[in-house]
């Protein structure tokens, strides 16, 4: 009975939460010191290694009741519907978070979620509190974790832990809690696989699933930088696979309970402490830019509401299985996708944050257009890709691509559409793309954790559904179209100058509809451009 998840907030102070995974200030540092400092720390990184006998006491997901209010509101949603599972997709922020929010407060078993980051800001210290009180009601509450993102937090999470109805499992921890860095490069083979996976999961009845972690930044409140983003709610038999998914993760050997990796546990006193900060600091927010409910009768309307546009279809959960984390390569997402791919006649639609194409990639894609499928892929562009490797991994493909007929399109980082869905605080802020999701021949519509790169095929484990339903197809579609227009994006083109090969021109239109073009990435400085081509020489493309 026990659990809470990615960047958990536990209050405190922001340091307890860094937001990038390798943490520069330690890599800073390690340019301080002499070689011989540095050798030694790196022999004992090496040698730290992971605890054994390990207790983890096996627990699996709740069944669908009828005896509980949500089991109720469920019940009707899905009587006389054959079978079938609901869907209705998530589309901005302030829904996003108010939907888990509302579930939180309608829970009356359990409360399971798998995320890869959790930070510790606003919204990620209200998720947190509210588990908390959900905990407080008598509701088994298990979070996992993937460890990348725990450094330094390893108390504060033992503390949510030691609450009896609050379970913490990290996944793939590192050996060293503290010489991550140097533990990574001793122990690269595996820490080099992370869990990506991310779901929501209440009384094994009602799921959230898609591509948002936990954090400001993927529910709008961000000052600085948002991302337009994807989930969907869904109810039915799907929410069944969901927890099946969760439950191998949660049971696998790379799952550890945070209190076998911390160093160093609080007492029962101050652990009762930290958690009361946290209730009071949530009991306290003042200013909050979102309607959240404050009753369980609230959550409960808000969730009817919610419920009530569902679209019914078939459904398959797909997710890599826990073990790859240790490096076996049986089917999972990407063998789910690929003869769905395949098999595709008329169209494809792609949002993907994270696209390297590679070879075989280029060649799929290619052959669908020479059978007459229309391609279109919007990826994030040099100007909001928060990752530079990854997008000088997917520049290497963008020609070829063009050549072989598929529609490409970048993000714009002033991008119009999300800013309707986000906080007044983020109205000015830098947008960015973080959704993974497609539509299929019009009929079928994935959405998940999945990006199309070698990294979610290879290294990550994911998770996605992929729905039997035109209606819903036509829902997202309609969601992706906003993601292409001109004031969201920017058109890929292969221009060809007197004397010179073919390259590559960015389109749009400015407020006035007058045509723009670029003829190198824009809003990307010179030194970004140069940074990324260098990136892209470099042969680590099964890395990204």
């Amino acid at each position: 009975m026990k659990a809470i998840a990615t960047r958990v907030p536990v209050l405190r102070l922001r340091k307890l939460f860094p937001r990038k995974c390798g943490n520069e200030g330690e890599a800073a540092g390690f340019r301080s010191r002499s070689t011989g400092t540095l050798l030694l720390l790196a022999v004992l990184a090496g040698c730290a290694s992971l605890p054994e006998a390990v207790e983890r006491p096996v627990s699996t997901a709740y069944l669908p009741g009828t005896d509980t209010a949500l089991g109720k509101v469920v019940a009707e949603a899905t009587r006389d519907r054959g079978g079938q599972s609901g869907f209705g997709l998530i589309t901005g922020g302030e829904q996003a978070l108010a939907i888990r929010h509302d579930l939180t407060l309608l829970a009356s078993r359990g409360i399971d979620i798998q995320s890869y980051i959790w930070e510790g800001d606003t919204s990620g210290r209200l998720m947190a509190a509210s588990l908390l009180a959900a905990a407080e009601r008598g509701m088994r509450v298990r979070v996992l974790i993937d460890d990348i993102h725990t450094k330094g937090r390893d108390f504060d999470l033992a503390a949510l832990d030691a609450h009896p109805n609050i379970e913490i499992r990290s996944f793939n921890p590192f050996a060293s809690r503290e010489r991550r860095n140097l533990n990574l490069v001793t122990d690269f083979a595996r820490l080099n696989h992370r869990m990506h996976n991310k779901a929501f999961i209440v009384d094994g009845a009602v799921v959230v699933l898609g591509g948002r972690n936990i954090g400001d930044d993927y529910f709008g409140l961000n000052a600085a930088i948002n991302f337009r983003d994807i989930d969907v709610l869904a109810t039915g038999p799907v929410a069944a696979g969901i927890s099946t998914s969760f439950d191998e993760y949660w049971n696998s050997e790379s799952a550890f309970p945070i209190v076998a990796l911390a160093e160093e546990t609080p007492s029962p006193e101050r652990a009762a402490a930290i958690r009361n900060e946290l209730a009071d600091w949530a009991a306290g927010l003042e200013g909050f830019p979102y309607r959240l409910s404050t009753t369980r009768a609230d959550a409960e309307r808000d969730l009817r509401a919610a419920l009530g546009p569902l679209v019914w279809g078939n459904a398959i959960v797909v997710y890599d299985k826990a073990d790859k984390a240790a490096g076996n390569l049986a089917p999972g997402v990407a063998a789910g996708l690929r003869p769905e791919i395949a098999a595709l006649q008329e169209e494809l639609l792609i949002e993907v944050a994270y696209f390297i194409a590679t070879d075989q990639g280029v060649e799929l894609l290619g052959d669908l257009v020479d059978r007459g499928v229309r391609v279109r892929i919007l990826t994030n562009s040099l100007a909001t890709n928060d990752l530079l490797p990854g997008h000088a991994g997917y520049s290497r493909y963008r020609e070829e691509l063009l050549r072989r007929g598929v529609d490409l399109y970048e993000f714009r980082p002033a991008a119009a559409e999300p800013r309707s869905h986000w906080s007044p605080l983020a109205a000015s802020s830098k947008a960015s793309l973080h959704s993974k999701a497609m539509v299929l021949d019009g009929d079928k519509a994935f959405i998940g954790s999945f990006n199309l790169n070698p990294r979610s095929v290879e290294l990550n484990t994911e998770i996605g559904v992929i729905v039997e339903s035109a209606e819903l197809a036509g829902q997202l579609r309609e969601f992706m179209n906003t993601g292409v227009a001109p004031a969201n994006a920017w058109r890929l083109h292969l221009a060809t100058e007197t004397g010179r090969s073919q390259e590559l021109v960015w389109t749009t239109r400015d407020d006035a509809g007058n045509p723009v073009v670029y003829d190198s990435d824009p809003e990307a400085s010179t030194w970004l451009r140069f940074t990324a081509w260098l990136i892209a020489k470099l042969p680590i493309e099964k890395e990204l």
